[in-house]
């Protein structure tokens, strides 16, 4: 759609509320683009997202779900794991 072209989806102004962050906030809004794709682009995430979930039951998707989300949390720590088993084999 844009090869090799930056496009800004986001903007970024500071935050009247400086009472955070070192007295600094962003706050990240999407861009009238940013926008736009994403009146687009959620339908097409919905619609395939029905498709892949059609036939399987609502206890099938929340075990999965759960599943995979603690999959995705051993894996965000496993690579410290690993470096420490692979530094005690020495």
């Amino acid at each position: 759609m844009f090869p090799n072209k930056k496009i800004a989806v986001l903007t970024r102004r500071m935050s009247a509320n400086l009472g955070f962050s070192r007295g600094r906030r962003d706050v990240v809004t999407l861009s009238a683009l940013g926008s736009n794709l994403e009146a687009k682009l959620v339908p097409t995430a919905q619609k395939l997202i029905k498709q892949a979930l059609h036939g399987i039951s609502p206890a099938d998707i929340e075990i999965t779900t759960r599943t995979l989300r603690i999959m995705t949390e051993n894996l965000s720590v496993a690579p410290q794991s690993a470096l420490k088993e692979k530094e005690n084999s020495k």
